[in-house]
């Protein structure tokens, strides 16, 4: 979950929920049934986030998300302005 939202709390919320693609589908076709690649999001989320790229260029993506996909929900949070940018970083692409 991006932001947090609590949603066995909210009944709305949960029942708006879905889940969203860290690396999005359309560039990253193999990656779609990895259940590493998903994560569950709030619909405001997943409508900010959308398509957007949030791996940086150069970097594998299978290796990043089984070793660094605590970052790459970070960058995701980032993308979607839940978290400051920090340091240097390739911008997000999408």
């Amino acid at each position: 979950m991006y932001c947090g939202a609590d949603l066995l709390r909210d009944r709305v919320a949960y029942s708006a929920a879905g889940v969203d693609h860290l690396l999005p589908q359309d560039k990253y076709e193999k990656l779609i049934q990895d259940k590493r690649n998903v994560v569950a999001s709030c619909a405001a989320c997943n409508a900010t986030k959308a398509a957007k790229d949030v791996l940086e260029p150069g970097k594998d993506p299978e290796m990043m998300l089984s070793a660094h996909r605590d970052e790459l929900i970070k960058y995701a949070r980032q993308a979607i302005g839940l978290e400051p940018w920090e340091g240097v970083r390739a911008t997000v692409r999408g």
